[in-house]
């Protein structure tokens, strides 16, 4: 974060990052087995991508692109692809996830935690159902959030609204998932099938 409270710095951070290390990978390319490639590319370099992913789920429709730029030049080292072929395809085939989908999943399983555990209670009282219920007070996952109520285009963008928000847009076989471990893995498996079906 600079002191505009933009995300420009840290997302070209990153995608230097990124790319220093897929130039150094790439030495490589016609030496590995793609398996290997796609294993060194996720344990490598994605750690990149990961690094406070829920906290900048607010950058902007040009960072974010700029990001998946990034993650898509390393599918393409992955299976060789050219820059002109259409690269969603090869996402599924390795059952990769795109990052708008990581991101998500990640502010997802924050919100999840805060419910069953109750936990920072400065967070879980500003969690509310539309049923006055506070997060707080219940473990169920089943209700639905209601949204603060808000003028600006920072607060829109804020964790709170947009956790309220993705949750409200889950099917209830997903958000009634107490266990975290089978919540996150319902979660990969609801956004990868989506992925699929979008092609």
């Amino acid at each position: 974060m600079n002191s505009t409270l933009t995300w420009t710095h840290a997302v070209t951070q990153t995608s230097n990052r990124v790319f220093a290390a897929m130039h150094t990978l790439k030495k490589l390319q016609h030496f590995l087995p793609r398996h290997v490639k796609l294993h060194l590319v996720r344990s490598l370099v994605f750690p990149y991508f990961h690094y406070c992913s829920a906290v900048i789920n607010d950058m902007t429709g040009v960072l974010a692109d700029k990001l998946q730029r990034s993650q898509n030049y390393c599918m393409r080292f992955v299976y060789d692809v050219r820059r002109d072929e259409h690269i969603t395809p090869f996402y599924i085939q390795s059952n990769t996830l795109k990052l708008t989908d990581m991101r998500t999943i990640k502010l997802l399983t924050i919100l999840h935690t805060i419910m069953q555990t109750k936990f920072p209670e400065y967070f879980s009282d500003t969690f509310e159902f539309n049923s006055g219920r506070s997060a707080a007070n219940t473990r169920s996952g089943s209700s639905v959030f209601r949204i603060p109520h808000h003028r600006t285009t920072t607060f829109n963008k804020s964790f709170t609204v947009t956790a309220c928000r993705l949750w409200n847009s889950l099917p209830a076989s997903l958000t009634s998932i107490h266990s975290r471990p089978r919540f996150v893995c319902a979660l990969k498996k609801h956004f990868y099938e989506r992925m699929t079906a979008m092609g």
